[in-house]
């Protein structure tokens, strides 16, 4: 998950956001990461869509 989140970094950094909403958007990611990195997911949600919506709705449930 650590290359995930420094790409999304690179790529972030890149976006002609605001510094706060830079920070703001990278610690939601980070904790969906470490959240991700934690739970028991069926496939990969960085690779499939189906398994990228199921894991973003239980992430919020939790």
């Amino acid at each position: 998950m650590t290359l995930a989140i420094e790409t999304y970094r690179l790529a972030l950094a890149k976006s002609p956001l605001s510094t706060n909403t830079r920070r703001a958007y990278e610690s939601r990611v980070a904790g969906y990461l470490a959240w991700l990195a934690t739970a028991g997911v069926d496939g990969d949600p960085l690779t499939y869509p189906s398994a990228r919506d199921w894991s973003v709705r239980d992430s919020r449930v939790n």
